[in-house]
């Protein structure tokens, strides 16, 4: 994958890239890395790769707007589903890290 493309590829693939382990993310942690790429899964669901370091994270999400190579943060919110609140459900929250820090300084 080229920087800046955002085709998905598989996660096996970008594990062989950049030769770390990457696992599918479950709500209720914060990740933070670099974009490294998209990826479909196996069952289909589409993501977003984080390189945190000593691994990858693949983050479930329809979004393609995070570039590649910007640093970004997934995190979980909560979320009620109805008017009553009796039903929530945890959602990603997802933030371009350094275009927030561009933001910062042009002010």
């Amino acid at each position: 994958m080229n920087r800046g493309e955002r085709i998905p590829t598989t996660i096996r693939n970008l594990e062989n890239v950049h030769r770390k382990a990457a696992a599918v993310v479950e709500p209720g942690g914060t990740y933070q890395g670099a974009v490294v790429g998209y990826a479909i899964e196996d069952d289909g669901r589409a993501c977003f790769v984080l390189d945190t370091g000593r691994s990858l994270a693949a983050v479930p999400t329809e979004r393609r707007d995070l570039a590649i190579g910007h640093v970004a943060r997934a995190r979980t919110q909560s979320s009620s589903e109805d008017e009553d609140h009796r039903r929530r459900s945890l959602t990603w929250v997802l933030d371009d890290v350094e275009h927030e820090r561009d933001r910062g300084r042009g002010r």
